[in-house]
């Protein structure tokens, strides 16, 4: 098999905003009152892509399968004699139960099939539209002159001449199997997914120079994980049945980055996405005096005592603190966690017997750990202030001289109670779940009785979706829905659906 493209994409960006009323108080003796200003905003851009493909094939007889593929595309977004990529891939199996010495094993594994594939592709967004261009910005004062405001130009600033594309190289090893006869099937993948050439931070240079530091292709970032799935399906009797269960990881780590300092607040070499800093806590302070005897906890605010959290000093220097924020000198914080969502499963139950349908859908992560920021008023309750304090049932399980073995520090209406919702091990969460996703049940009526009332087909059913959800985390979460615009939690709810119905054909 062979194919040819061609591709163009040319897009367009017209945004009309404003009708907007400012009231200018002009500087000029004569005007008194403010004067109303009908302003309307537009921006207009565009960029465009160009791409070149082909893809050449070969299958000998379902045993030997090649395929080369390639790509040279080329975008609006870069300069000249960066704006091309060219991007190869090539993917090939071998099916080995076609040969002629499978044979006497067929019976017991019926298939079985090696593949791996290596590719790249390139990568941009729209982010770096005319980095490589200079601009004069323009704008207008807030001063009038002469009874309008003058239009003032500024410097350009410095581009990013050298930018081009990211690439991404994939790389894929599995093979599938089916054994009994295909009542057992299998299949496994491992992969390699690495984005080199990445657009990263610019380089550090002296703040005299005036200007932001152009952006330069100085990252790399690698993704590694696998994936299995399994099926089984056969009968009991007349019941008959089947189940599929999968099984995925994967980790991504930074392999290269400009961040000579390994300075914690960004990407660093060697960093595994997701990983949370914080504190390893101790417990409460049960009185002044232990508060006082402690280890120095200022860094975070001046008064400790009775009922507020006791971090741990793990550097054995006297003092809480962050160090100088890098992974050399992190003060009293590690690793506790990590937020990347870990060994995602589901598994697939159908039964069938008489006219009778059972499916059940299982799904969740094993490994996922999360930790609220000191702003999420849904898992502290109290937020320090008058404002937004959301104090529910299990916020009130709070520390009191009666109440030493709360769950959450002494509550404060004040700023001070940020120094007990650091990130730190006692309330990092367990955000791993099973949940049933979903179960149908039907029941099909038999020909004979679809006969004698005269329809083709009738079925009467029932469903369910998010019926029931297995995990540790707060109360107040759902582990699928750890999002929101305005902080954790704070996004439309998945809803718990049931519904009954009938379907009848004619």
């Amino acid at each position: 098999d062979v194919l040819l493209g061609y591709e163009q994409r040319l897009v367009k960006n017209t945004s009309l905003r404003g009708n907007r009323s400012e009231f200018i108080t002009p500087s000029l003796p004569t005007a008194s009152t403010a004067v109303g200003e009908e302003r309307v905003f537009d921006a207009l851009s565009q960029w465009s892509t160009q791409g070149v493909f082909s893809r050449l094939g070969y299958n000998y007889k379902e045993k030997y399968l090649v395929e080369f593929n390639a790509r040279y595309d080329g975008s609006s977004f870069f300069r000249k004699g960066n704006q091309w990529g060219f991007f190869p891939s090539v993917s090939a199996g071998y099916n080995v139960s076609k040969e002629d010495f499978w044979a006497p094993l067929e019976s017991a594994v019926t298939m079985f099939k090696v593949r791996g594939s290596w590719g790249q592709l390139g990568n941009h967004d729209a982010s770096l539209a005319n980095l490589y261009q200079e601009f004069m910005p323009s704008g207008t004062t807030t001063w009038l002159l002469n009874g309008s405001r003058p239009v003032i130009i500024g410097a350009p600033g410095l581009v990013s001449p050298n930018l081009t594309w990211e690439t991404v190289t994939s790389t894929n090893i599995g093979f599938d199997a089916a054994f009994v006869g295909n009542r057992l099937e299998f299949t496994f993948d491992w992969f390699d997914r690495t984005t080199s050439d990445m657009i990263g931070p610019a380089e550090a240079l002296p703040s005299l120079l005036g200007a932001a530091a152009p952006r330069e292709n100085n990252a790399t970032l690698q993704t590694r994980g696998w994936e299995a799935v399994v099926r089984w399906r056969g009968n009991i009797g007349e019941v008959g049945y089947s189940i599929s269960a999968n099984l995925s990881d994967n980790k991504t780590t930074v392999i290269k980055y400009n961040n000579p300092t390994n300075i914690l607040s960004t990407f660093r070499e060697g960093q595994v996405l997701g990983e949370i800093w914080g504190m390893e806590t101790v417990g409460f302070f049960d009185s002044d005096a232990a508060a006082e005897a402690a280890a120095d906890q200022s860094f975070f605010f001046p008064r400790w005592g009775a009922g507020d959290i006791q971090y741990r000093d793990l550097n054995g220097d006297g003092v809480i603190d962050y160090g100088e924020n890098t992974t050399d000198n992190p003060g009293d914080r590690r690793v506790i966690g990590n937020s990347t969502p870990r060994y995602a499963f589901g598994t697939t139950l159908n039964l069938n017997w008489k006219g009778f349908n059972l499916l059940v859908l299982l799904q969740g992560v094993a490994q996922r750990d999360f930790m609220f920021p000191t702003s999420t008023n849904l898992f502290w309750g109290f937020r320090g202030n008058q404002w937004q304090n959301s104090v529910h049932q299990p916020h009130l399980d709070f520390w009191t001289p009666e109440n030493p073995d709360a769950y959450f520090p002494k509550p404060y209406m004040t700023g001070q109670h940020v120094k007990n919702t650091r990130a730190q091990t006692r309330y990092l969460q367990d955000a791993s779940y099973m949940r049933l996703k979903n179960l149908q049940l039907s029941y099909t009526l038999p020909p004979v009785i679809l006969d004698k009332i005269g329809v083709r087909n009738a079925s009467v059913f029932f469903s369910g979706e998010n019926l029931v959800t297995f995990t540790n985390m707060f109360e107040n979460f759902d582990p699928e829905a750890l999002g929101g615009g305005w902080g954790p939690g704070k996004t439309y709810p998945l809803q718990r659906v049931l519904s009954v119905g009938l379907n009848v054909g004619l």
